[in-house]
């Protein structure tokens, strides 16, 4: 019989990084609902070309680039 363990951790962030966790997740949202339009419009495309176009997205939406673009990359569809 396996014995499961879990552990519960409560975070307090400051106001600061609340704005940025909060901005981080709305550009992800983002960042995931245009590339689902963009996999409706044009077909599916393999996400290695998809990741090409994420810096002219970037480039496009200034507000892109106030957060880490690590966050954006695993929600290529």
């Amino acid at each position: 019989m396996e014995i499961y363990k879990a552990h519960k951790f409560r975070l307090y962030p400051t106001e600061e990084q609340r704005i940025l966790i909060n901005k981080t997740f709305g550009c992800s949202r983002f960042v995931y609902n245009y590339y689902l339009n963009y996999q409706k419009e044009n077909g599916v495309q393999k996400s290695f070309d998809l990741c090409k176009d994420l810096k002219e997205l970037e480039n496009n939406h200034e507000y892109l680039k106030e957060v880490e673009s690590s966050a954006f990359k695993m929600f290529y569809i």
